[in-house]
């Protein structure tokens, strides 16, 4: 059953490490494009390519300073108000499980999900397969002795 779990993260991990390549790209490419433009000759295109190519560097920076700094000290410096996912980790996980409590899994919200499921047709598709029968079977075998026996 974990199969699919790891070829999933593997897939994630491959899409993660291309973007991440075609981030860096664009921002080594704004940065040579600002300095290209430093050698062109001067006029109404080449500031509106350099302003363009500075805006293009800058973001990129920006974005990857803060994104950086929610998760740790970019650049490993100690900056304040840098590493806040890793220092709330426990508080912000109370704060989503209240959340997500109080809001997505309330009762009426959960009778009403329930109550459009039809369960016994789940388990007959369920047990129709072989494969997920055997083991139901073997699991049921087990435990109906002990359940009858209280």
């Amino acid at each position: 059953m974990t199969a699919p779990y790891s070829d999933l993260d593997d897939a994630l991990r491959r899409d993660l490490r291309r973007h991440r390549m075609i981030a860096t790209g664009l921002l080594v490419l704004m940065a040579a494009l600002t300095l290209t433009t430093y050698a062109m000759p001067p006029g109404l295109w080449t500031d509106l390519l350099q302003a363009s190519a500075k805006a293009g560097f800058v973001g990129g920076i920006a974005d990857w300073f803060a994104v950086t700094a929610l998760f740790r000290h970019p650049l490993g410096l100690p900056i304040p108000h840098t590493a806040i996912i890793p220092k709330q980790k426990a508080r912000l996980g109370r704060a989503l499980g209240r959340f997500v409590a109080g809001h997505v899994f309330t009762p009426a919200e959960v009778s009403r999900v329930l109550g459009r499921i039809d369960l016994a047709a789940i388990v007959a598709r369920f047990l129709s397969d072989p494969a997920a029968a055997r083991p139901a079977a073997q699991a049921l075998a087990d435990v109906l002795p002990r359940v009858l026996a209280t």
